[in-house]
């Protein structure tokens, strides 16, 4: 094979791998981020008013779980480049589920939602968020302890799986920790369209 189709085909096989393209540039920033991909600041604004979970902590969950990238998969290990272990069905954004997308899309009548976009993913994670809350003693804002019923599901928080877990406290800890910099960023926002957000959180949305 020529070196040049050699090389072509490895870029295919690691993207393939991962599943996903490139994190936005600018995903430090929820000012910068909602700037660089204009029409995501209606979707994630959306959510917070029809779930009432912050905007901050809905972008700061799919942070967490993809970086922000669309098809993101759950990396699998592989011997001598063969897949071993139980595939993963998390998928998307939000990195959720088979079953739990199709229970998602069943209990908000959106069949064809799909996980691989961003107006979707964002609706998922505040419809997901406000369940816990609702069907927990976790307040909507607590958005460390939020994340941690996030990854283990209700059953699994209530049962304490996650006390074990030293490396999942961590990133819960890194979600409220970004969910908080991004809310101070969103509300003294002055370039993109975030910057109508302070306005909307001052009217009460």
């Amino acid at each position: 094979m020529p070196r040049t189709n050699l090389l072509v085909a490895c870029a295919c096989f690691l993207l393939c791998a991962t599943g996903s393209a490139a994190s936005p540039r600018h995903a430090e920033n929820a000012c910068l981020l909602l700037k660089e991909k204009r029409g995501w600041y209606k979707h994630v604004v959306a959510a917070e008013e029809k779930w009432k979970i912050d905007a901050a902590t809905i972008l700061s969950v799919i942070y967490q779980e993809s970086t922000f990238r669309a098809r993101a998969k759950p990396k699998r290990k592989r011997f001598l480049f063969i897949p071993v272990g139980q595939k993963q069905t998390a998928y998307g954004y939000a990195q959720v589920k088979d079953k739990t997308w199709d229970d998602y899309r069943k209990r908000t009548n959106q069949p064809h939602a799909k996980r691989a976009s961003f107006r979707y993913a964002t609706d998922f994670v505040g419809y997901y968020l406000d369940w816990i809350s609702r069907n927990s003693s976790i307040p909507r804002k607590e958005s460390k302890w939020l994340y941690v019923a996030y990854h283990e599901g209700l059953g699994g928080y209530s049962r304490g799986t996650w006390r074990s877990k030293d490396w999942l406290l961590e990133s819960a800890r890194k979600v409220e920790d970004r969910a908080e910099r991004y809310m101070l960023q969103l509300l003294s926002c002055r370039v993109g369209p975030a910057q109508k957000y302070k306005r909307l959180r001052k009217r009460g949305r």
